[in-house]
């Protein structure tokens, strides 16, 4: 009766074990680090951008990981506190803030990287990340310890970190969107036709041996083919076409022409005509069309002693290399400060931010190439920058970019000038004359 009994027994555990596979085989497309996934999310998901401001956990790379993906996409990470990776290819060459609990927002990073569509459920869902930065900025939050010869890890992940999307923080009242969530609202998945799943890819313990599998049988144009359709595809390139830019040889006029080959005009005479070679007759300028090339007097136009405009920053390092380099000192100074104009430096300036007294004095101790005085001034209404640390204790506070400054003392009353109008009034351009020797 007992062996009865236990062939039964064994006969049931077999055919509960096959019903399970069976089960098991039609609702898993693939595992993806131990997970079930019922299937391959649709391009459409994946294209998705992440909401302008989300919130979620934090995790890192690996030592030189970062700098290695956005060299290998020949993206530059000077003048960025680093680089991070959101989940989403649509993100990648955004610039981003990131504010951990109780911090200051901390920037600007560029997105550098996504992640694989395969891994983009798990992550988001499961694991609820909504970024993961560079080692070096996780070293600088206490995540890990020591560099990539040898180092400890603190902590895994950090909990209700917040994302914002944008060349600067949120200066009013922003509520995060949790990215999990948002992501649960947006999924789709791929008919099962067009993702070429087969039951005997389920042997595969997760989402890299499958892919390589796949890869290997039907090579690699098919499977790019397949799961990556027309309209993401014509979506990428079109972020891949360089925005031709003015080199500095080019428009730095000041120094690499005659004044006997220049006319100086007031006007815009000419066709303003951002696509050719021609940098008199206009250039592109971080995607500004700038009309032509300013004048030396252009570039040394004094400040007005009231003036009102947008503040911007310097990127974290910058400020001090600079008054290292033109051998400048803060002393009793309050810090440093940019204006746009060559005329003022070493000279004193006092700040007002709105709802609050005169600040100073500044030390200015730098100025702006002549090539992007337009694109600041004009295109951006820009007119002082400061540095980095300065910055972050500004959006704190105030969070605000539009600032007063008062030139030499903090003896400023009444109505301040816009500098911006007060500038293009007053701009004038270079242009070659006749005896301009060709090139």
């Amino acid at each position: 009766m007992n062996r009865i009994f236990t062939r039964l027994l064994a006969l049931l555990v077999v055919l509960i074990l096959v019903n399970v596979e069976i089960v098991y085989a039609k609702e898993c497309e693939y595992f993806d680090r131990g997970r079930c996934i019922e299937g391959l999310i649709s391009n459409e998901t994946w294209w998705t951008p992440q909401p302008t401001h989300t919130i979620g956990k934090a995790v890192w790379y690996a030592p030189g990981l970062m700098k290695a993906t956005a060299d290998v996409r020949g993206m530059d990470l000077t003048g960025f506190v680093g680089g991070v990776s959101l989940f989403s290819p649509a993100d990648i060459g955004e610039v981003v803030w990131i504010k951990r609990p109780g911090k200051l927002w901390e920037g600007p990073f560029l997105v550098v990287d996504a992640s694989q569509r395969g891994h983009m459920l798990v992550t988001v869902t499961e694991n609820k990340e909504v970024v993961e930065v560079d080692f070096q900025t996780a070293r600088r939050w206490g995540m890990v310890e020591g560099d990539w010869s040898g180092y400890s890890i603190t902590q895994w992940m950090i909990r209700n970190v917040q994302v914002y999307k944008g060349t600067h923080p949120p200066f009013e009242k922003s509520i995060p969107e949790r990215y999990d969530s948002f992501f649960y609202r947006t999924l789709f998945f791929t008919e099962r036709e067009n993702a070429m799943w087969s039951p005997r890819f389920i042997k595969f313990a997760n989402y890299d041996e499958y892919m390589d599998e796949l890869t290997a049988e039907l090579g690699l144009e098919t499977i790019i083919s397949q799961l990556i359709d027309s309209e993401s595809r014509e979506f990428r390139e079109s972020r891949e076409i360089p925005n031709r830019s003015i080199t500095p040889q080019e428009a730095h006029a000041y120094t690499n022409a005659s004044l006997a080959t220049m006319d100086i005009v007031d006007e815009i005479t000419w066709e303003i005509d951002c696509e050719d070679s021609n940098a008199f007759t206009g250039f592109m300028m971080l995607g500004h069309c700038v009309p032509g090339v300013i004048s030396y007097d252009s570039w040394m136009i004094p400040y007005p002693k009231h003036t009102i405009g947008v503040a911007t920053f310097y990127a974290p390092g910058v400020m001090e290399t600079v008054m290292n380099n033109r051998g400048l000192n803060i002393g009793r100074n309050k810090g440093a400060l940019v204006t746009l104009s060559c005329a003022h430096i070493g000279e004193n300036a006092w700040i007002r931010r709105p709802g609050l007294g005169w600040e100073g004095p500044w030390l200015i101790v730098d100025c702006v190439q002549p090539y992007h005085f337009w694109m600041n001034a004009v295109g951006n209404h820009l007119f002082i920058e400061v540095d980095y640390d300065v910055w972050l204790d500004w959006t704190a506070t105030t969070g605000t970019q539009r600032v007063e400054v008062c030139m030499g003392d903090a003896r400023c009353d009444g109505v301040a000038v816009d500098f911006w109008r007060y500038w293009e009034s007053r701009v004038s351009w270079m242009i070659p004359n006749k005896t301009m020797p060709k090139n």
